[in-house]
């Protein structure tokens, strides 16, 4: 079929199609005729005679609702989309009588028509649920109320009365009354309570002839009973098997039948109960609360149904059968099919090229025939897995047009044949393990392109052979998601993938039976297309083979039949089909394997039996040769010894040990190789670590002695200055130990080495140890007073040089020093960090190399130094290392504080990255506000043109010379205001009827009359006045025209400045929290830049200080005070538990203060909540009592009474003395009647009297008293 989306010139002959999926679709307007919706076309179906008629509304959207009045000559139909409306519809004519609009914002999900038919009850869906009453007469709202806040399914009035009311849905029930109030009439509603009853959806509800009750289909299958708003009792099924509920699964519909005599319930299980309404009350009748067991009339079960909906007709039902597709007229238990149609969306449609057949499948399964021609469906038939695709067979392949192939679900494809009554199945086949998508044939017909939902393309070449069809494959290709797939020639297969064609070199052999998969291996031309737009319609229009029909296929699953108007009729004529038989369809297809799948199985299997046949075959050669060696050496024990052979000798052979040297060698060959390799690979490393470490060192470590070599002193050994930088690079991970110093380097900062004496004394063999120690301590004593004698030259030094001398002999500088290095912007980053390290690592290089030179500068000849000069270079080392160590402690410092840099900088970035955004939406708003104020006032210059045009038209009218009495009647012409607007426009004009009143009302204040708007039509019958030239109307009739353009671009100016000015407003607030925002961030950033110098500040270093490198003095003990060590001992550990008690208590407080936070808000919160509570209790009882009330007396009320039987008790006992109050008064009455009528006889004659005797001349009269 080829695709057509002009209908101009077609005629809607047929809808093929019901929506089974919506609730309540056959609704009834008179006994034979029956109305449903498809879409937005509501279809009348006249049961008689098969005649439908058809009603195109809800051009806006779906059609929500369809209800009939009881005389069924009115069918109102509610419509869903942008501002819905209801349409009524008179019936046999279907004319569109009125419209009713304002009841739902965007859906309506019910309706109905109140039993005497002057009312409409509407129930409208997400997101207002009204539920509103419509007085059909003057279309206008009567109530209103709120629904309910989930889904309602259905509204019904409750018994024949206009003033009673029930809707039902999802997880509800509620009852509804007119009550009067003192502020008028309203609505009032009940919520229903399950009375332990699990939570459900209601889903049908019929009134029960008796004590005011109501029975409800629930979701699970029970049916409950209601009274006074209440659950009074769950009926369940009872059967021999046991209690069950009364469907398995969801009861959709409850109606009566045979005079509501009887209950039909149907649902999703595809079962029909009829319950009879005797039993029930029975049930009821015996007071049990709870649950009540009531065994069903009559079963009726049909598989794969799933009843939504029965429409009771009078002598029959419609049942609506969406399991199935089927609506169906059931009477008796018979069923007689009436609409069959497909109960899912529909994935292929295919127009015969031979016939006026047109297939169509959808996604359950079904594929379907009809005769477009006759527009009957031919016959059906369904399988268990949803049919994607669809296409014709090629008249190359199947001359007669009859066969169709479609693709399923799960990677099958079967092709059907057309036969006079049914489906022919032919064959069926597996190519794709995943959903078909789309078919492709080639221009000859003789190959077809398969195309799966996960990217392969199946290709197969087709030939017919007799009356079958005949697949060979020839193999897939895998591709992405494609667009679509199409033959370029017999060899090439062309697929558009995105913006690109690929195009696949196909071979024309068929598949060979030796190769382990059917994927062709094949690389793509690539071709770049144009950009197609993609076109958003929600319906696929395509047109018959021969030009007559177009079909309509929608998403919902049906499609209508348009009849082009066209001269000539079709071109197909009837056709003699012979019969086809159908194969039988033997194997699950959604469990079986694809076409590659059975290969690879087929291959796996071949492999395993080749691999079980190698190890037989391998099993019996061992066998052989264990038997033969028996026998061999059997043989060999049977000769004498002398000519027996070794073991060696019978078994291995010259040639096996060749082999084994051979294999000898070549393991020596490689283990050589290997040990050659290990040590060039230890030659370059030790060649890196020559170049790593000792190539790096800028002087070695060198020693010099004294003249008479008691002293010696040596140098340090260091490292370059660029190398030590690039090993701080290194140490950014930070992985401080602990700084140790070794017991012979505190003995070298002691400036002693061995001496000449000691090494004599250790080249002796017999000196104890005892004395070895008391020699070491002599030479350390001596070696100390050395450097005592030398103090005077390390004063003069530091003497001469003050302003040179380093800090750091004093301490490492603290972060608060002005003689810190690292400047104050950088001192609390990583960078700045880095910086201080390297500077620190400088100086530490500087003390070294500083002492390096002076030993240097000596000179190295031991005869020209003397013992002073070597006693002051000692003491120039210890001062270094003294130094050295100080540096060293500044730069553990340091280094500890890159330790938690890195969480510091983390969070500085994540500030700064916060303050960043913030600056741009501050940037950004400021730009939208400017953008603002200059929209604002190109409008404010508009609208003073415009006011000047209408001052200048006024102007013009003022200066028209005319007569007194002619000025009063054009003045009257010339402020009325006209709406000669055409139709087109009228949607327009109620949609801003509100602002243009209110800018009439601003702009005409200086005029009123009752004149001032007028229709098309008083203004047709308008004349000029008396006295009036008609130039003169016809210019006033002119300005007029301006001015009243002038008014309207004036009002629409300034409604665009109003609009405008909320924006400005709104970006300007905007503004002001974006400021706020910034500058929040900045004093969060100044408060963390607080914290961090805090945290900084307190961290505690340890560190390892030699003896040497403490300066001792001396101490005045009498003005100290001294403790002992025990004691201070005692002391810090107090001073510990004290700190560990007030970090306890800060965690209790800052725990409190969360607590306390947290108890506000919620306090905050529920103040809110219960001002909210009464607010509604307030708005409850307002709308329940009609004013608000005293609970406590209501409780005292409600609790003086037991219950409802003693209310009817003693509303019997106060109806009795009520009537016997008044049987007592009516005796009263009547005695004092009697005693009236005897005054007044008496008083008559008495006056007859008077008059007998005054009035002798005058005609005698008598007064009577009847």
């Amino acid at each position: 079929m080829t695709k057509n989306k002009s209908l101009k010139s077609a005629r809607l002959a047929r809808s093929f199609g019901f929506d089974f999926r919506r609730r309540q679709n056959l609704i009834k307007i008179r006994n034979s005729v029956v109305a449903y919706a498809v879409g937005n076309l509501l279809t009348v179906l006249d049961l008689g005679t098969r005649e439908q008629k058809y009603v195109r509304t809800g051009e806006r959207g779906e059609i929500g609702f369809i209800a009939a009045n009881p005389e069924g000559t009115l069918i109102a139909v509610g419509e869903n989309g942008e501002s819905p409306r209801i349409c009524i519809h008179s019936y046999p004519s279907l004319q569109l009588k009125s419209t009713i609009h304002g009841g739902a914002e965007a859906v309506y999900t019910t309706g109905k028509f109140s039993p005497d038919g002057k009312l409409i009850a509407s129930v409208s869906g997400l997101p207002d649920y009204w539920l509103t009453l419509w007085d059909l007469e003057m279309g206008a709202i009567v109530l209103r109320a709120k629904a309910h806040g989930q889904e309602v399914y259905d509204v019904s009035f409750r018994g024949g009365s206009s003033e009673r009311l029930v809707t039902y849905g999802a997880g509800h029930i509620q009852f509804w009354r007119m009550v009067k109030t003192f502020t008028g009439l309203k609505l009032q509603g009940t919520l229903g309570k399950f009375n332990g009853e699990p939570l459900c959806n209601i889903t049908g509800a019929l009134e029960l002839p008796y004590y005011d009750m109501m029975i409800t289909s629930t979701d699970y299958g029970a049916l409950l009973i209601w009274v006074d708003g209440r659950v009074q009792l769950k009926i369940m099924c009872k059967s021999e098997s046991g209690a069950n509920n009364c469907h398995a699964g969801s009861i959709e519909t409850i109606a009566y039948m045979d005079g509501n005599s009887t209950i039909l319930s149907a649902g999703e299980d595809g079962c029909i109960r009829k319950w009879s309404v005797i039993n029930i009350q029975e049930a009821i009748s015996t007071g049990v609360k709870g649950t009540v067991y009531v065994l069903p009339v009559a079963t009726q079960m049909y598989d794969g149904a799933h009843i939504r909906h029965i429409c009771t007709l009078d002598t029959s039902f419609l049942i609506q059968d969406c399991g199935r597709g089927l609506v169906t007229s059931w009477d008796n238990d018979t069923e007689t099919p009436i609409i069959s149609a497909h109960s899912g969306a529909i994935t292929g449609c295919e127009a015969s090229l031979t016939s006026t057949h047109l297939v169509t499948c959808d996604d359950v399964g079904s594929v379907h025939c009809y005769n477009y021609l006759s527009r009957t469906l031919s016959y059906k038939v369904r399988y268990k897995t949803a049919a994607t695709a669809l296409t014709n067979v090629p008249l190359s392949i199947d001359k007669e047009g009859r066969s169709v192939i479609v693709g399923f679900n799960d990677g099958s494809i079967r092709i059907l044949v057309q036969n006079l009554t049914c489906w022919c199945l032919t064959l069926t086949l597996k190519p794709h393990s995943r959903a078909i998508n789309a078919f492709s044939w080639s221009s000859s017909g003789k190959r077809l392109a398969i195309y799966a939902i996960d990217g392969s393309t199946f290709i197969l070449n087709v030939f017919r052979v007799a009356h079958s069809f005949r697949f060979e494959p020839i193999g897939f290709v895998r591709l992405a998601l494609s667009s679509s797939v199409f033959w370029e020639s017999e060899t090439v297969l062309g697929a558009h993938i995105a913006d690109d064609t690929y195009f696949f070199d196909v071979p024309s052999a068929a598949f060979d039976s030796c190769t382990d998969t059917y994927e062709i291996s094949v690389s793509p031309r690539v071709v770049k297309r144009a950009r197609v737009a993609a076109v958003d319609d929600q319906h696929d229009v395509y047109l018959t083979h021969d030009g007559s029909h177009s079909v309509v296929i929608d998403s919902d699953g049906t499609f209508e039949l348009y009849e082009m108007n066209t001269d000539s009729a079709s071109i197909f004529q009837p056709i003699e089909w012979r019969t086809i038989h159908s194969e039988t369809e033997c194997l699950d297809l959604t469990s079986s394997k694809s076409l590659e799948e059975e290969l690879q199985q087929k291959r796996r299997m071949e492999l395993n039996e080749n691999e079980a046949a190698a190890v037989i075959r391998l099993k019996c050669l061992v066998t052989l040769c264990r038997d033969e060696l028996s026998m061999i050496l059997h043989e060999n024990e049977q000769l004498p010894k002398d000519m027996r052979l070794s073991g060696r000798d019978l078994l291995v052979d010259d040639l096996q040990i060749q082999r084994i040297h051979e294999e000898s060698l070549q393991s020596l060959t490689l283990a050589h190789d290997k040990i050659r390799s290990s040590m060039e690979r230890a030659e370059s490393l030790s060649t890196q670590l020559q170049t790593a470490y000792f190539d790096k060192l800028k002087a070695l470590p060198c020693t010099v002695s004294s003249s008479n070599g008691d002293l010696q002193c040596s140098s340090f050994a260091l490292q370059t200055e660029c190398d030590a930088a690039t090993d701080l690079e290194e140490e950014k991970a930070l992985k401080i130990q602990a700084i140790s110093i070794d017991k012979d380097a505190i003995e070298r900062i002691a400036a002693t080495t061995e001496s000449l004496d000691d090494e004599r004394l250790a080249q002796v063999p017999d000196v104890s140890s005892e004395a070895r120690r008391r020699c070491e301590r002599a030479r350390r004593t001596k070696m100390l007073q050395s450097l005592l004698n030398a103090e005077p030259f390390k004063t003069n030094k530091i003497e001469s040089e003050p302003s040179t001398r380093d800090p750091l002999s004093r301490g490492f500088p603290l972060r608060c020093d002005p003689e810190s290095y690292v400047p104050p912007e950088e001192n609390l980053t990583m960078q700045g960090k880095l910086s201080e390290l390297r500077h620190v690592e400088h100086k530490l290089f500087n003390h070294l190399s500083t002492f390096n030179q002076a030993l240097e500068s000596v000179g190295r000849a031991p005869e020209e130094i003397d013992e002073v000069t070597m006693v002051s270079l000692c003491h120039l080392k210890t001062t270094a290392v003294v130094r050295s160590m100080m540096t060293k402690i500044s730069r553990l410092i340091v280094m500890q504080e890159l330790r938690a840099m890195p969480e510091y900088d983390a969070k500085n970035m994540e500030m700064e990255s916060a303050r960043d955004r913030a600056n741009e939406e501050v940037e950004l708003a400021r730009a939208t506000v400017n953008t603002a104020r200059l929209s604002i006032g190109e409008e404010q210059e508009r609208l003073k043109q415009r006011e000047k045009l209408k001052k200048d038209i006024e102007t013009t009218f003022e200066n028209i010379v005319m007569p007194p009495n002619v000025r009063k009647a054009l003045l009257k012409v010339f402020h009325k205001r006209i709406s000669n607007k055409t139709k087109a426009e009228t949607d327009t004009t109620e949609k801003s009827q509100a602002d243009s009143e209110y800018s009439d009302s601003e702009l005409d204040s200086d005029f009123d009359d009752s004149s001032y708007c007028s229709s098309s039509e008083e203004e047709d019958n308008d004349a000029c006045p008396k006295e009036c030239d008609e130039a003169v109307y016809e210019r006033v009739c002119k300005l007029r025209s301006s001015r009243i353009e002038a008014m309207d671009s004036i009002s629409e100016v300034q409604r665009t400045l109003d609009a405008k000015k909320k924006v400005h407003d709104s970006v300007t607030k905007k503004l002001r929290v974006s400021i706020e925002s910034a500058r929040a961030l900045e004093n969060e950033a100044t408060a963390f830049e607080k914290v961090k110098q805090q945290s900084l500040s307190g961290l505690t270093s340890a560190f390892i200080l030699p003896v040497s490198c403490v300066d001792l003095h001396e101490i005045d003990h009498d003005n100290m005070i001294v403790f002992s060590k025990s004691r201070l001992e005692e002391l810090e550990n107090q001073l510990t538990d004290w700190e560990a008690e007030v970090q306890t208590l800060k965690r209790q407080q800052q725990d409190l203060k969360r607590e306390h936070t947290s108890l506000v808000a919620l306090r905050s919160a529920k103040t809110i909540d219960l001002r909210n509570l009464e607010k509604k209790h307030t708005e409850i009882q307002i709308r329940k009592f009609g004013k608000p009330v005293v609970l406590e007396e209501l409780d005292q009320v409600l609790n003086s009474s037991q219950g409802t039987d003693d209310l009817r008790d003693k509303l019997k006992a106060q109806e009795s003395k009520n009537a016997e109050e008044m049987r007592d008064l009516k005796k009263e009455i009547a005695l004092k009647e009697k005693v009236v009528l005897a005054l007044i006889e008496t008083h008559t004659a008495r006056l007859n009297e008077l008059l007998a005797q005054n009035s002798s001349s005058m005609p005698a009269f008598e007064l009577k008293v009847s």
